[in-house]
C-alpha cells in the first residue's frame, strides 16, 4: 500500500511539474542545437551592401549554455574569431542580422564565415557561408 501510495505522489508531482515548465528546464535532456548563417547577396563588387545574418536553435528540452564561436577568412590576410554565449530556453531561437558596407579597397576573391554551437565543449552544429567580392 505504501509503495502504490508513493508512486501516486510521485506521478502527481511530476505532472505538476511538466504544467508548471519546471521539467522543461531539467539539466538531464541530451544538449542540442542548429546554428544557421547566410551571407546576401553571396557576391558582389567593393562598395555593395551585403547583409549577414544567423540564427540559434536550441532544439533540446532544457535551456541550455550555448557558445557561438565564429570565424572568419579571407584573401590578403583577413581573419577574426571569437565567442558569443547565449542562455537559450527549451526551443528558443535567436536571430540576428547586421548590413555590412564592403570596403571599396577589399581584396577581391572568396570569404568565409563559420559558425559552430558547443554546449559544455562538445560541437552540436556548424554552419558557415560564403562571399565572393569580384
Amino acid at each position: 500500500m505504501l509503495r502504490h501510495s508513493l508512486k501516486i505522489i510521485a506521478t502527481i508531482a511530476l505532472a505538476i511539474t511538466v504544467l508548471l515548465g519546471v521539467a522543461g528546464t531539467s539539466q538531464s535532456a541530451t544538449p542540442c542545437a542548429d546554428v544557421t548563417v547566410s551571407i546576401i547577396p553571396d557576391s558582389i563588387s567593393p562598395g555593395g551592401v551585403v547583409t549577414v545574418a544567423g540564427s540559434v536553435l536550441n532544439c533540446s528540452g532544457a535551456k541550455e549554455r550555448v557558445d557561438i564561436q565564429y570565424g572568419i577568412s579571407g584573401p590578403c590576410g583577413v581573419a577574426d574569431m571569437g565567442t558569443v554565449r547565449f542562455l537559450l530556453k527549451a526551443r528558443e531561437t535567436r536571430s540576428s542580422s547586421l548590413s555590412y558596407t564592403v570596403p571599396a579597397s577589399a581584396c577581391a576573391g572568396t570569404y568565409t564565415i563559420t559558425v559552430s554551437a558547443y554546449v559544455g565543449g562538445t560541437l552540436l552544429d556548424t554552419a558557415s557561408a560564403t562571399l565572393t567580392v569580384q
